[in-house]
C-alpha cells in the first residue's frame, strides 16, 4: 500500500497484525495543504465562470447588433471567440478542482481488500513520498506454500502438479497445486522457487507457518532424462542402461519434452542408471567404469 500523493503522517491507524476490512484507514497525512488547494481551484473556477457569464452577455449584445448591421463582423468575431476562450479556461478550472478533490482524498491511505497487515514502513511524523510502500497487507482468501527445489528437482515439476500440504504440528491436510516455478534458479544455491496455491478457508492456515509439502504417489510424474541419453531411429527411441557396470539397450516410450530434457512413459525403471554423453559412441555389452558410488 502506498499514498498516491506526497506529505506529513499525522496518524497511523493499524498495526502489524491488525485484521482491516476493505476502505478501512491505515494512516492519514496532514491535509491543510491539499485543502488550501481546493479552495484555490474553487475560487478559479468561480472567477472564471464569472468571466465567462460576462463574455456570454457581450456576445449576445454584438449578436443582436449584427442582426441590425449596426456593427462590424469582426466586433461579432472577436466577441465569439472571447466567450470560447472563457468557456475553455472554465472547462480547464473544473478539471483542476476534481483533480485537487481526489489529492485530498489520498491523503487518507485505506485497505484495498480485507486482510492482514504484515508490515509497516513509516512512522507518524515521518514525511512520505508519493508511491513509496508503506504498508503490506495479505488478502486472507488464499495463500501459498513457498519453497525453494533444487534445480534438477524443478525441472520435473510443472504448473497444475498437485501437492498435499500440511503444519509441522499436524493439523489437517489441504491439498493444494503449483501456481508459479521461477523460470530461473537462484546463482549461488542453484534453487529455485516454487509456489504452491491453496485456498486458506479450507484449513485455517497461519499466515508465516512452517509447514510440509509432499506429492500423493499416485501425482508423480514419469521420470525425466537428459535429451542427451536419448537414441531416436525411425521413430524408435531408446536408452543404454546400465546393469552392472554393462551396457544394453532399452526401448522407452517417450512423452513431454523440453529443450533440455525428456519424459519416460514406459521402459524405465526407478533406480535405473542410462548413459547421458556419448551415446552414439558405445555398444551393448560395453563394460563401463563408473566413477564413484552414484555416479551416473
Amino acid at each position: 500500500l502506498a499514498f498516491r500523493v506526497g506529505g506529513r503522517v499525522v496518524r497511523r491507524a493499524v498495526s502489524v497484525g491488525d485484521a482491516v476490512k476493505r476502505g478501512q484507514e491505515i494512516a492519514s497525512l496532514d491535509r491543510r495543504a491539499l485543502q488550501l488547494a481546493v479552495n484555490a481551484a474553487s475560487a478559479d473556477v468561480a472567477a472564471l465562470s464569472s468571466r465567462r457569464m460576462n463574455a456570454a452577455t457581450v456576445l449576445g449584445r454584438q449578436s443582436a447588433l449584427l442582426e441590425r448591421e449596426t456593427v462590424a463582423q469582426s466586433t461579432f468575431d472577436e466577441a465569439r471567440t472571447s466567450h470560447a476562450a472563457a468557456v475553455a479556461t472554465v472547462d480547464e478550472a473544473v478539471a483542476r478542482l476534481r483533480k485537487t478533490r481526489e489529492e485530498l482524498d489520498y491523503g487518507v491511505l485505506r485497505a484495498d481488500s480485507d486482510g492482514i497487515i504484515t508490515r509497516i514502513d513509516f512512522e507518524v511524523e515521518q514525511v512520505v513520498a508519493p508511491n513509496a510502500t508503506v504498508a503490506e497487507i495479505v488478502r486472507p482468501d488464499a495463500l501459498d506454500f513457498v519453497f525453494d527445489a533444487p534445480d534438477a528437482s524443478a525441472r520435473q515439476l510443472r504448473n497444475g502438479d498437485v501437492f498435499v500440504v500440511h503444519e509441522e504440528r499436524g493439523g489437517k491436510p489441504i491439498t493444494g497445486e503449483i501456481r508459479q516455478i521461477a523460470a530461473a534458479s537462484d546463482r549461488v544455491t542453484r534453487t529455485r522457487r516454487v509456489w504452491i496455491g491453496f485456498p486458506l478457508a479450507t484449513g485455517g492456515m497461519r499466515l508465516g507457518s512452517t509447514m510440509y509439502a509432499e506429492r500423493p504417489a499416485a501425482a508423480i510424474s514419469s521420470p525425466r532424462v537428459p535429451i542427451t541419453a536419448v537414441l531416436e531411429d525411425a521413430g524408435v527411441a531408446s536408452v543404454w542402461v546400465v546393469d552392472k557396470d554393462v551396457l544394453q539397450p532399452r526401448s522407452v516410450t517417450l512423452g513431454t519434452r523440453t529443450d533440455e530434457d525428456v519424459e519416460v512413459l514406459t521402459g524405465l525403471n526407478t533406480g535405473e542408471r542410462v548413459v547421458i554423453a556419448g551415446v552414439h559412441s558405445v555398444t551393448a555389452g560395453q563394460r563401463i567404469k563408473s566413477i564413484g558410488e552414484n555416479a551416473p
